[in-house]
């Protein structure tokens, strides 16, 4: 039976926190104080291919039952789900750790990590069969991660001034991502998540995931100047499919969300390009500031009270 956790937060929004398990059945428990925190990756690199989340569901369990209910079989077997007055705000699954606590009586509270899709692409291969592996475009690549993942991501977002229909057919030669063991019968394989931040290198995009939706953001700062509701286009899930089976489909969704692009103060700025490279160099005397690189709102610590 699935378990569920709902709450009021802050804002008086009705949170809900599904932890899934294949039944249609749910049994509600009790929330501890802080129920839910997400937080986004930290780095401090100006541009990084991929940001993933993770968190922990608090919540407050009467019997050992509840905490063997909550304990999936398999990495993918707990899928969570969050939403705010019904819609969707975050997606991920229980991660895989062990539990102990000393019991006395009910309830206890306990403390379940979670991680979000992308971040569990990490211990996720594709087949390690070299007779397998062939050129799939990155439409396909898109499917078979989202499969891997249990279907998390309902929506598509790209930059729309990158010609997102070419790119979508772009041929990848998955031999690339195999390595020969040392008898050469047997082949491993790069992990998802390698896959995926290559690609995010090659397109000089960055990767974020926003509660259903796999969002690709332009590293390229400049094309936030017209709004993103302008320059962003949206793909459904059936969408991808189409184009990886060698279809036309067209973008049929704008992003839900906005753009924070904050000014940096200083004097004396400049850039430099490199001829060939995805990479500039950028100089100048800044003051310091708090932020200094554009933001989404979903970047920012999430705590649903």
């Amino acid at each position: 039976m699935a378990r569920t956790i709902t709450w009021k937060n802050d804002d008086n929004a009705t949170c809900k926190l599904t932890i899934q398990d294949g039944s249609s059945t749910e049994v509600a428990l009790t929330p501890a104080a802080e129920p839910f925190t997400t937080a986004m990756q930290e780095t401090d690199d100006l541009f990084t291919p991929i940001r993933t989340s993770s968190g922990y569901a608090n919540v407050l369990v009467d019997s050992v039952d509840d905490i063997a209910a909550l304990v999936g079989s398999s990495p993918l077997a707990r899928k969570v789900l969050l939403t705010v007055d019904g819609a969707t705000r975050w997606v991920g699954f229980l991660a895989c750790e062990t539990f102990s606590q000393s019991w006395d009586k009910g309830p206890i509270e306990i403390e379940l990590p979670v991680m979000s899709p992308i971040e569990m692409l990490r211990g996720l291969h594709p087949s390690a069969s070299l007779s397998a592996l062939k050129y799939i475009n990155f439409a396909q690549l898109l499917v078979d991660i989202n499969t891997a993942v249990g279907n998390s991501f309902e929506q598509f977002y790209f930059p729309a001034l990158s010609n997102v229909g070419t790119t979508l057919k772009y041929q990848f030669d998955m031999k690339n991502y195999a390595t020969a063991t040392e008898h050469n019968t047997e082949h491993e394989m790069a992990s998802y998540y390698e896959i995926l931040e290559d690609v995010c290198k090659l397109f000089g995009w960055q990767c974020i995931e926003y509660g259903s939706y796999l969002v690709f953001l332009a590293a390229d700062v400049k094309v936030f100047e017209t709004g993103m509701n302008n320059v962003y286009q949206g793909f459904s899930l059936n969408n991808i499919r189409q184009i990886a089976a060698g279809q036309s489909a067209t973008s049929v969704y704008r992003p839900a969300f906005t753009a924070v692009i904050p000014t940096i103060d200083g004097a004396d700025h400049s850039q430099t390009w490199i001829a060939g490279k995805k990479s500039v160099e950028v100089s100048g005397d800044l003051n310091e500031r708090s932020e200094t690189i554009w933001e989404m709102d979903v970047f920012q610590q999430c705590k649903f009270k």
